[in-house]
């Protein structure tokens, strides 16, 4: 095999052969040359030691890593074409009993060549997201060949599936929505490869709120009840407990630096956390006002606190930046506003975003 190719040995100087030294880096190039000469199986057990015993014990213990990368090629050699015949099982048994390495070295050697090719195989044969019988009894195949145990092969097999879920999973939320297409193209995906549908609690409440996200774009707007009065045609689409501030620069502070959710802007294909370039003013301060319910209709938001009632009319808005939990709204010639909500603020973000663009 090509993984030994004759090599000229380090001449030694007059001084080194009078004193009887060695070159350490001529223990190594004897060894290849030897292997180079004849075939592994052989090469005797005689010929390997008459070579170490003209070397210390130090040399001969920092040429083990150099040994276990002859071993790691000699294996990359044998699997060239995907499988270990009976000869080359021999052959790497002969070069490990006269490289002398452990059975630890082995187990690792073999672990980082074999059940990579293995992985790298079971990958290739997911790219579609799914494996077909004849796909199946190829991996089987290859998973004697090469030697490996059938615990090891499922594991293997099961960790490539969890990887290729993983890759779809990311796909389908890099744009911060997921459509009834790519709910069922997942979840078809996931079935097929036999696995649950474990993708951890955080990123599942995500998935979620991407699902909903799309929902609020593209369907039809929710319609909830409400007490107060509408005008003909509108109707109310969100509603949430919150709190109304306004900018007031001599006030206490609340802080809502926190940017949170995803606005696709008009005229734009990516999605933002607010407008490009948007930065807080950190002398703005905020007033609290009033707490009580905010409404959103097709044409207004609506804040009926226990002050009073407000409106906006959405037409007056010329810009709007969600945070983590609330949104700040602007408006021509009037102060602006932060309406507070703990929670679902990004569901009135999204909702305020397409009534908009519907106006």
């Amino acid at each position: 095999m090509a993984v030994f190719i004759k090599k000229p040995v380090q001449k030694r100087s007059a001084m080194q052969k009078l004193l009887k030294k060695q070159i350490p880096e001529n223990l190594v190039i004897e060894i290849n040359n030897l292997m180079a000469d004849k075939p592994i199986l052989e090469v005797s057990a005689t010929e390997f030691k008459s070579i170490c015993q003209k070397y210390d014990a130090v040399t001969l213990a920092k040429s083990q890593r150099r040994f276990m990368g002859y071993y790691h090629l000699y294996l990359q050699e044998c699997l060239e074409d995907k499988k270990l015949t009976d000869q080359e099982i021999a052959e790497l048994a002969r070069l490990r009993l006269l490289l002398g390495l452990s059975d630890r070295v082995i187990k690792e050697i073999h672990s980082s060549v074999i059940e990579r090719l293995f992985s790298k195989e079971v990958g290739r044969k997911y790219n579609d997201g799914n494996l077909s019988d004849e796909e199946q009894i190829f991996l089987n195949k290859l998973s004697q060949n090469l030697l490996l145990s059938k615990e090891r092969t499922d594991e293997i097999i099961v960790k490539q599936a969890r990887i290729r879920v993983d890759e779809k999973l990311d796909e389908i939320m890099e744009d911060g929505r997921i459509t009834p297409e790519e709910e069922e193209d997942f979840q078809a995906l996931i079935q097929n490869l036999g696995l649950r549908p474990d993708i951890g609690l955080q990123t599942q409440e995500i998935y979620e709120k991407y699902k909903i996200y799309w929902q609020l774009e593209n369907e039809a707007l929710p319609l909830v009840t409400t007490d107060i009065q509408l005008r003909d045609a509108e109707n109310a689409c969100f509603t949430a407990p919150g709190k109304w501030y306004e900018s007031n620069i001599s006030t206490r502070i609340r802080d809502f630096n926190t940017l949170s959710g995803q606005i696709k802007l008009p005229g734009e294909e990516s999605w933002h956390t607010g407008y490009p370039g948007e930065v807080e003013d950190p002398n703005e301060n905020w007033e609290f006002i009033d707490s009580g319910k905010m409404i959103l209709t097709n044409f207004h938001l609506v804040f009926v606190g226990k002050e009073g009632r407000k409106s906006i009319d959405l037409k007056d808005i010329i810009n709007f930046v969600p945070y983590s939990d609330g949104i700040r709204i602007e408006r021509d010639n009037v102060i602006p506003v932060i309406l507070e909500l703990p929670k679902k603020s990004d569901y009135l973000s999204v909702l305020i975003n397409r009534v908009i663009g519907e106006i």
